[in-house]
């Protein structure tokens, strides 16, 4: 059996999140597509000091892979859904 890290579970599942948000919204991966090529220009310009808050990778991907999820009214019962299965990945192991 193959163990996976609580860390790459929720990485994996918050891509999936994102991926699946920019197929229903376009403008979501134009944006986190923009981002991204942003951050490698400058990490191009600067080298090491553009990643003094964390990697390139690591700032692009947490900065993107916050979705909200229904409405102002509904987000109460949504966030909870959410963070609950955000922390299945920590009961596995």
């Amino acid at each position: 059996m193959t163990i996976v890290p609580t860390w790459k579970l929720r990485a994996r599942f918050a891509a999936a999140l994102s991926s699946m948000y920019a197929q229903e919204v376009p403008a979501y991966g134009d944006l986190v597509e923009v981002s991204a090529s942003v951050n490698r220009d400058v990490l191009a310009r600067q080298g090491d000091s553009a990643e003094q808050l964390g990697s390139i990778e690591r700032v692009t991907a947490e900065r993107h892979g916050a979705i909200r999820v229904g409405t102002p009214a509904g987000a109460g019962a949504g966030s909870a859904n959410l963070r609950r299965a955000r922390d299945v990945p920590g009961r596995l192991l």
